[in-house]
């Protein structure tokens, strides 16, 4: 029986019950893993049904919202179906950001956030391909002239390389676990891939139970014939991650604003291979490394982006803040304590209003600022 087709039908029940039946369409037919559907649709398994409750919450809570506004409301239905679709990880966090904005609403503004925004593509920097003509953001609230658009934040290595080792496993009847440091910029190792593979093939015709990858810094395979056990270690500097990657915040300029604050949401889904744990303050050590890079570092440079024609310090300035939202499995109630960490730009062109980071304080959120570390 293919699982996630049985889910995906359970899912479509879900989505029927808050929504109406038909308004959202889940193709039942797909084949492969999405561990967020089968969180939610695991009801007979105690261990996520926190996660599932707070899910369906948050989709009835925000069909209340938007059930005035049919425009917006046809957003939430599309989100809602495409966590459905692939590892659905990208519109889950977009409906969790979307719905913790939507706090202001219940405390300080008189309107919902609104949603899926289009604007001329000048006015941010997506002007320098002359072909576009908008630029699309998630949400926008008219009350504090703030833009913000979603992202998610996720280690992808374990993506990069699952193909070749999946075939060269198969191949030569043997296991394989990648042993490396979680800190890559993804771009320069996928264009290693081909290269990365030849490395792992030839240590797995001469029957070697170690391969060093010379061209990708800490990137080893550990390997066992069958039958037989592996194990590998792997391991995390947040400083040099944020080093290695803090650059890729860069690539999201088509959707900084030029003209209004603007933010930033990475949001951290479940079960996607999240690289940073809360041991030992890792995970804000990252957050707060990559913001002060990217705040801090470019201020006064003058080094075009090859993508947008601006350079890297009219992007950096065009950032008000960035939002870290860590949904893990409990997501929090509409009045409880979310996972999220703040830091405004010091050197913001547009820094948020004092309204705007006064709802953060309310949501118990310290706001991280740069202004005695602004170098």
């Amino acid at each position: 029986m293919n699982t996630l087709s049985h889910q995906l039908e359970s899912y479509q029940d879900v989505l029927d019950s808050i929504f109406g039946k038909g308004a959202c369409q889940v193709n039942t037919k797909q084949q492969g893993v999405n561990n967020i559907i089968g969180g939610i649709t695991r009801d007979e398994d105690s261990t996520f049904d926190s996660f599932r409750k707070n899910f369906i919450e948050r989709l009835r809570r925000l069909e209340r919202v938007y059930r005035s506004d049919a425009r917006c409301l046809q957003t939430i239905r599309r989100l809602a179906t495409e966590v459905g679709t692939g590892d659905g990880s990208g519109s889950y966090a977009e409906i969790a950001a979307i719905d913790f904005m939507n706090r202001a609403y219940l405390e300080n503004i008189s309107s919902p956030v609104a949603l899926d925004v289009n604007i001329p593509a000048q006015r941010t920097f997506a002007s320098g391909d002359v072909s576009r003509q908008v630029s699309n953001l998630d949400g926008f609230i008219e009350e504090w002239n703030l833009y913000f658009d979603v992202k998610t934040l996720r280690d992808v290595t374990d993506g990069i390389l699952r193909k070749p080792i999946r075939e060269l496993a198969e191949k030569y009847d043997a296991m394989i676990l990648p042993e490396r440091e979680y800190a890559y910029d993804y771009a320069i190792l996928q264009n290693r891939v081909t290269e990365i593979k030849a490395v792992l093939e030839e240590a797995l015709r001469d029957r070697k139970t170690y391969a060093q990858v010379g061209n990708a810094d800490g990137l080893a395979f550990r390997i066992a014939y069958r039958p037989g056990i592996v194990s590998a270690m792997s391991t995390v500097d947040p400083y040099k991650a944020a080093q290695l990657r803090h650059r890729a915040i860069f690539d999201f300029g088509d959707k900084f604003v030029r003209d209004a604050p603007f933010v930033l949401v990475l949001a951290v889904p479940p079960w996607t291979h999240s690289n940073l744990s809360s041991f030992d303050d890792m995970d804000n050590k990252f957050f707060r490394a990559l913001c002060r890079r990217v705040y801090c570092q470019y201020i006064d440079s003058a080094e075009i982006h090859p993508k947008f024609n601006a350079s890297y310090s009219d992007l950096s300035r065009a950032i008000s803040m960035i939002v870290f939202l860590q949904l893990h499995e409990t997501l929090g109630k509409e009045k409880e304590v979310i996972g999220c960490q703040t830091f405004s730009n010091p050197n913001a062109k547009h820094p948020c209003q004092n309204i705007m980071l006064d709802f953060f304080y309310a949501q118990r959120v310290a706001i991280q600022s740069f202004e005695f570390d602004n170098y």
